[in-house]
């Protein structure tokens, strides 16, 4: 096959004549007897790209020896020292006897500029048939500046054709190419500057300033984007600060600090890390809040001053300051995986805050509250624990503080051990409580006040030295599926609370159940309620000047004779308004149903499952006419 490719390219290239041009040239003439054959396509480099097609390079059309060589050398690539992209395109006849012939490549580049391509100057080879992505690896050029140079691409029948004389068949072609040094990204302390502040000033924006380990008696101001990062981490390299500065002050978008710990000096109204006005799109991963040599309850070791889209995760403060993080005047920023020991006012406090997403954070033993949130919008708070926050041991230490917020979500977190309330919602409208644990606080494990709106679903109050759940002045609630187990005082006590829904709760063993004060227009149906403690109170159902509530459905099981405390100024409905179709004992019936309750002595004499007599509450004229035979999982409901 060799020979007869041999005799039929020569039959090509004897179709024409050769001449000769003897005039001197700057590089060594490089080319082949004819290109028909195989040929340099497209040469491309983002974002140069020269596609110079089949055939455009025949003799005659330039003052040169060799037909198939094109010089470009008019046109430029910029490179760079590193790793830079060349994509060869190969041209190609398309004849059954090209199967056997891949296009072998070559590039070479003049990298010393004396006008000579050398062995070690060829920086690229492969051989294929189809396009081929190169890259150009210059890693291990120095130089200081700015360098023009020639680079010369070879595509030939033959492999390792010379750069220098005839490739045989194929195609050469000429570019210049511009290389410049690479661009310092990373500024080194103390390598290159002993100071922090001083590789910050000489970095450029976008740039990373890594300081390795140490203690540095400064702070730290950055005006530009860039990334600050220490080397080995927070537990080897600390920041300390000045009393009259936070340590770090950062007045520029897109800022990172990563790693290091925060010790020293701060006076009351600044910040470990301020972020100024402006500074939008910064994030603070993996520091430690450090101790404090001179520290004023009021210290924040993160603060966000007027700033969107701050990122704070793995964040790790304990007995330093005031706040671990206190945000002000943001939209869309993340506290995420960060953990706070013993800080003297509140682990995390958000003010006038929008899209905020607080998750995954761990707050213990706060002498106030481990989270306040405070005139904001659409907050997320989610997957933490805020527990054992004592306020000196007062009845004052909360879990968390909500107010003046709307559209937020309080989903998978846990409320435990606290010396107030496990979590204070107030004057909110929107709010969704989810799957939360209100275990083991000196006072209400939730309370919620002047809100509108809100869901309370699926969560656990237990151990709660007052009620497990309180609600004053709430309108159009939704208290859902949620477990009342073991508290210290009702289960669920309302004051004030109107147009709201209570089903399928289960209360049992609270020192009572449900407390009804001032309240009217709610339905309270398909709630288990029970208890065998004998520490239980005698009004297990407390009403006191409450109205038009509506009560069926309900299991009253209670080991005292009675168990309700209904005053003369109450008249609510004990049973179903409507009828309701159930079955029971294997029959279909349509009728009002009302509660089960365990001391009531009845009798059903056509099995329908509802008692033929009524069953008589205290207070004025308040009767169960439709009251259960048995508890409600015997019924049915259609």
């Amino acid at each position: 096959m060799q020979k007869t490719l041999k005799i039929w390219l020569f039959s090509v290239i004897m179709g024409g004549s050769l001449s000769f041009n003897a005039a001197s040239q700057e590089y060594c003439e490089n080319g082949s007897y004819g290109n028909q054959l195989m040929w340099v396509e497209s040469v491309a480099s983002d974002p140069f790209n020269n596609q110079t097609g089949p055939f455009n390079n025949q003799y005659g059309d330039q003052d040169h020896l060799y037909i198939g060589y094109a010089d470009y050398s008019n046109l430029n690539l910029n490179w760079q020292v590193g790793l830079n992209q060349l994509t060869l395109n190969p041209g190609r006849l398309e004849h059954p006897i090209m199967v056997d012939y891949p296009t072998h490549w070559q590039v070479w580049i003049d990298l010393n500029s004396d006008y000579d391509f050398t062995a070690d100057e060829r920086v690229w080879a492969a051989s294929g048939f189809a396009s081929e992505a190169a890259t150009v690896d210059l890693s291990g050029l120095d130089i200081e500046g700015e360098v023009t140079t020639r680079l010369r691409i070879s595509a030939s029948f033959y492999e390792n054709s010379p750069v220098c004389g005839s490739i045989g068949h194929g195609e050469v072609e000429d570019y210049s190419v511009t290389i410049t040094p690479p661009i310092k990204t990373t500024w080194l302390v103390p390598e290159e500057y002993d100071r922090i502040q001083d590789a910050v000033n000489a970095a450029t924006t976008g740039g990373t300033v890594l300081v390795n380990d140490g203690i540095y008696d400064e702070y730290v101001i950055i005006r530009k984007a860039l990334s600050l990062v220490s080397v080995n981490g927070r537990d080897r390299t600390q920041i300390t600060g000045n009393i009259f500065r936070p340590n770090i002050w950062v007045q520029s978008p897109n800022v990172t600090i990563s790693g290091f710990s925060l010790d020293g000096r701060s006076n009351q109204f600044d910040a470990g890390i301020l972020f100024d006005t402006g500074s939008h799109d910064g994030q603070v991963v993996d520091l430690a809040c450090g101790l404090s040599t001179d520290n004023s309850d009021q210290h924040n070791n993160i603060h966000i001053k007027n700033s969107d889209r701050i990122v704070v995760s793995g964040l790790d403060c304990q007995f330093r300051g005031g706040h671990g993080i206190f945000a002000e005047n943001t939209e869309g920023s993340r506290f995420i995986d960060n953990t706070f020991y013993l800080m003297e006012w509140a682990a995390i406090e958000v003010r006038a805050g929008k899209d905020i997403e607080i998750r995954g954070n761990q707050s213990t033993s706060n002498n106030y509250t481990g989270l306040i949130i405070r005139d904001s919008e659409s907050v997320a708070v989610a997957d933490n624990s805020f527990s054992f926050n004592p306020r000196a041991l007062q009845a004052n230490g909360l879990g968390g503080i909500i107010t003046g917020t709307s559209d937020i979500s309080v989903i998978n977190n846990s409320f435990s051990g606290n010396s107030g309330n496990g979590l204070t919602v107030g004057q909110s409208v929107g709010v969704q409580l989810i799957n939360n644990r209100f275990i083991v606080n000196k006072n209400y494990g939730l309370s919620l006040v002047g809100v509108d709106d809100v869901v309370v679903k699926e969560n656990l109050f237990e151990y709660n030295q007052q009620a497990g759940l309180l609600m004053s002045g709430v309108n159009a609630a939704h208290i859902t599926e949620n477990e009342f187990s073991e508290n210290y005082g009702f289960g669920i006590e309302l004051r004030r609370v109107n147009d709201s829904l209570f089903e399928q709760n289960s209360l049992n063993n609270n020192y009572a159940m449900i407390s009804l004060e001032r309240s009217s227009d709610n339905a309270i149906r398909l709630n288990q309620m029970s208890y065998s403690t004998p520490f239980a109170l005698n009004c297990q159902i407390d009403i006191s000047q409450s109205y038009s509530n509506e009560l069926y459905l309900n299991d009253f099981i209670f080991t005292a004779d009675d168990g309700f405390c209904i005053n003369d100024g109450s008249y609510n409905d004990w049973q179903s308004l409507l009828p309701l179709t159930y079955q029971f004992g294997g029959y279909e019936y349509t009728q009002s149903l009302g509660n089960y309750y365990n001391q009531a002595n009845l009798i059903d004499q056509n099995g329908d499952g509802v008692g033929d007599g009524i069953y008589r509450l205290p207070g004025q004229n308040q009767y169960d006419n439709q009251p259960l035979m048995e508890p409600i999982s015997s019924y049915i409901q259609q």
